[in-house]
């Protein structure tokens, strides 16, 4: 479950919230390159959405409703 560093650089980016065409702006890559990056990194992990990305990384913690 290796990410290269970009790959983790845009998952953090888009863990953030901002849209693909902020995050390749403020890194310097088109909106595009952001998408693969994230597809890639979800590939090989075997996910099909950021949010499953982000809970197979520990990321997001739902909490258990009472």
């Amino acid at each position: 479950m290796t990410w290269t560093t970009r790959q983790l650089e845009v998952m953090v980016e888009i863990a953030s919230g901002d849209t693909y065409a902020m995050i390749g702006q403020r890194l310097g890559m088109s909106e595009q390159t952001v998408k693969n990056h994230a597809q890639d990194a979800r590939r090989r992990i075997d996910v099909s959405s950021n949010i499953e990305a982000f809970r197979r990384m520990g990321w997001l913690i739902v909490p258990k409703l009472m």
